[in-house]
């Protein structure tokens, strides 16, 4: 392929900006503060569920209280009503023994209904109490993962910059390569990774991923400056320096 010099070596700086672009994107990534995050926000969620499903259950026992003290309400003005009849003395003599057990049958269910209701208390103490702790962990997880947001944030000030310097740097070479080249160069990218233009300089390949057989050195070395050579074998770009 037919490229000037001058663009050759605008190509080489364009991977070698784009290999810092691929270094600093991947410090990024690999902030062990992300994978702390990832695991704070699930836990969050977690909690958060179990929040709504504790809060749920609390409202379900705080229903069953309530039946159960009006059940006991009932009960209780049943026994008014008996015992109010009885002290008036509209019972008759033959009816008196009857409402008196009645009475007592009343007295005894009000008094099971008070220690259900008792039981039932006690119960959702409990469960209000478990509530209160997970919503006290919610709120520590928050805090913890606002914070943890707050260092990442700090960590990745310096290289975020630095990638988008990169980046905007990428650009202008980009601006400056002909399309032909530049289609070339992403195709090869894509087969090979982000390593495809190699470095000639003094009679060698510069931390080059491979050797030229003695072909392939004598080849390159007769071609003309204004042609980007291509590795026969593996599809690399050479540019001599």
């Amino acid at each position: 392929m037919k490229v000037t010099h001058e663009d050759q070596l605008t190509l080489l700086e364009l991977q070698e900006t784009d290999l810092q672009i691929s270094r600093l994107g991947h410090r990024i990534q690999s902030n062990p503060l992300h994978e702390k995050l990832r695991e704070l926000t699930g836990r969050a969620g977690d909690l958060h569920r179990s929040v709504i499903a504790q809060s749920a259950n609390l409202g379900d026992r705080q229903r069953k209280i309530d039946d159960v003290e009006t059940e006991v309400a009932k009960v209780e003005q049943r026994r008014l009503v008996q015992q109010q009849r009885l002290d008036s003395g509209k019972v008759g003599i033959r009816d008196m023994s009857a409402v008196e057990h009645e009475i007592k049958k009343i007295v005894e269910r009000r008094d099971q209904l008070e220690l259900e209701v008792l039981e039932l208390q006690e119960d959702y103490e409990k469960h209000e109490e478990f509530l209160a702790k997970t919503e006290a962990a919610v709120r520590a997880l928050g805090e913890d993962e606002a914070k943890t947001r707050d260092q990442l944030a700090v960590d990745l000030a310096e290289p975020a910059a630095e990638l988008a310097l990169a980046e905007a740097k990428a650009t202008g070479l980009r601006a400056l390569l002909p399309d032909s080249v530049l289609d070339e160069y992403d195709h090869l990218r894509g087969r090979l990774g982000v390593l495809v233009v190699l470095r000639f300089e003094e009679g060698r390949l510069v931390n080059a991923p491979l050797e030229l057989s003695h072909a392939e050195l004598a080849a390159l070395i007769r071609a003309p400056k204004d042609e980007l050579w291509e590795a026969e074998d593996s599809g690399y770009l050479v540019v001599r320096v």
